[in-house]
């Protein structure tokens, strides 16, 4: 993610955000997740998948969602971003179970949420499809989803992607240009 000049990169598999400046030299690192080494292992990951910046009652926030492709993995990191930066010793965590469940309610049958995004006082969010479960989803929620409990009712909507031979084609990562009113996948 781009903001004030700065890249903001979140790995599936790492402990901390890197911010780069925009010739991508490492400017700074901010720690977000406690593992003794560098990558967290596969099963025990927290799968970060997708990121954005969010205006949410005229407080900035970065959000960071996990793939919920497991128990483990229905999380959302809730970081503020003030003049300094990512202020990661304030974020909170939140359970995805309600909004996976709406998912599931919804016709998606394999969570696996890859992007997300801030359009139109919305979050979309993408899942992902595979070989087994090939259809890919946008996914329309409240943009504080997280703050309801239960009977989250996301919109879901299936995305065509044309077929090809040997691969099944995954959207994995969104984003929304308002001065044109685009959303590039």
């Amino acid at each position: 993610n781009y903001r004030d000049g700065k890249l903001y990169l979140v790995g599936d598999d790492a402990t901390d955000i890197l911010i780069l400046d925009t010739a991508y030299q490492l400017i700074d690192s901010i720690h977000l997740l406690d593992y003794r080494e560098k990558r967290i292992p596969k099963p025990v990951k927290p799968d970060l998948e997708g990121s954005t910046f969010a205006t949410i009652r005229n407080s900035i926030l970065f959000l960071i969602v996990g793939s919920a492709a497991t128990k483990k993995r229905e999380k959302l990191f809730v970081i503020p971003f003030l003049e300094s930066g990512l202020d990661v010793s304030h974020h909170h965590v939140f359970d995805t179970s309600n909004l996976v469940a709406g998912l599931k309610e919804g016709g998606i049958q394999e969570v696996n949420m890859e992007g997300i995004t801030v359009a139109a006082n919305h979050l979309v969010l993408t899942n992902r499809g595979n070989r087994t479960n090939p259809t890919n989803y946008l996914i329309v929620t409240d943009l504080t989803f997280w703050e309801e409990k239960e009977n989250v009712r996301p919109r879901v909507l299936p995305v065509q992607i044309p077929d090809t031979a040997d691969i099944v084609p995954g959207i994995s990562d969104l984003f929304y240009v308002a001065s044109t009113d685009t959303l590039l996948m």
